[in-house]
């Protein structure tokens, strides 16, 4: 929900969370896979740092 409040559409948000993410490579590299991991807060973070 954030990435919509953040300005993507639909697919776009989507293909963020599936896609790599230099500041995610600790917690599993794409958004999914930290959040499988249990790594919400970088997930936030990264989401967060769209909004600006």
């Amino acid at each position: 929900m954030m990435l919509i409040d953040c300005g993507l559409n639909i697919q776009d948000a989507v293909e963020w969370i599936y896609t790599e993410n230099d500041d995610l490579d600790l917690h599993g590299g794409t958004p999914m896979k930290a959040l499988l991991a249990g790594h919400k807060s970088p997930v936030r973070r990264a989401a967060q740092f769209l909004a600006q």
